[in-house]
């Protein structure tokens, strides 16, 4: 199942760079504290715990998921506030791993500033409104374009399209969010839907039920330059 993965990078208190959501570690590992305030020698030993109780492995670092996603997956890298953006770019770099990641940029300063500092990467740019590819100064051909998560907007979907930047749509959220909306109803054939109006990549929290929807659907899945559908 062709597939990109979102990891969170944070950083610890004495500049080691490892996957974390949270600005604290209470909710997901069985430490206590800011990490900004915890070092690497403490954030190791602990254990990452999922909402359930079952506990994993430590938190990874950013280089060592990078040396596991080789050959399986593209990571799509969302930088926390606290992390300089070129110690990430070195950190990819340094692991080879260009063409098997996506930078995620909230701004169109952000998607520039990652540019900049790494110009043959991609980036994921917020490019929700006709006209906003006009707006940032970054190549297309190093662009994705996320659309949002709430309403499809098919204008976007063709502006975009025309341009060859693959289209991100999100189903993802909180509890009313369209995954959730799609696992109550099983009207899984929206995913297939969203494909057809334009989608390359489906962020979401049932990738099994989105690709078993394309499937049914006779929807070729493949990963062209970073993309879920593979278009005729």
């Amino acid at each position: 199942m062709p597939a990109l993965m979102e990891v969170d990078v944070n950083v610890s208190a004495d500049g080691v760079l490892f996957l974390m959501h949270d600005d604290t570690l209470e909710r997901t590992t069985t430490g206590t504290g800011a990490i900004a305030d915890r070092n690497w020698h403490y954030i190791s030993t602990l254990t990452v715990e999922g909402p359930d109780g079952t506990r994993y492995d430590s938190p990874p670092t950013l280089a060592s998921a990078l040396a596991w996603a080789e050959g399986k997956t593209i990571l799509e890298l969302d930088i926390k506030r606290a992390v300089d953006y070129d110690d990430v770019v070195a950190a990819v770099k340094q692991a080879g791993a260009t063409d098997r990641i996506i930078y995620i940029a909230y701004t169109s300063a952000q998607a520039e500033k990652l540019h900049r500092l790494h110009p043959h990467a991609m980036i994921s740019a917020t490019l929700d409104d006709p006209g906003d590819l006009d707006l940032i100064d970054v190549p297309a051909d190093r662009l994705l374009g996320w659309t949002g998560y709430t309403e499809p907007d098919t204008k976007v979907f063709d502006e975009l399209n025309a341009a060859d930047v693959e289209v991100i749509f999100g189903t993802l959220g909180g509890r009313d969010s369209i995954d959730n909306r799609l696992a109550a109803t099983g009207a899984y054939d929206y995913y297939a839907d969203l494909a057809r109006a334009g989608v390359d990549i489906i962020a979401t929290d049932q990738p099994i039920a989105a690709y078993n929807a394309m499937k049914k659907a006779g929807l070729k899945t493949a990963s062209p330059a970073c993309g879920v559908i593979e278009r005729e």
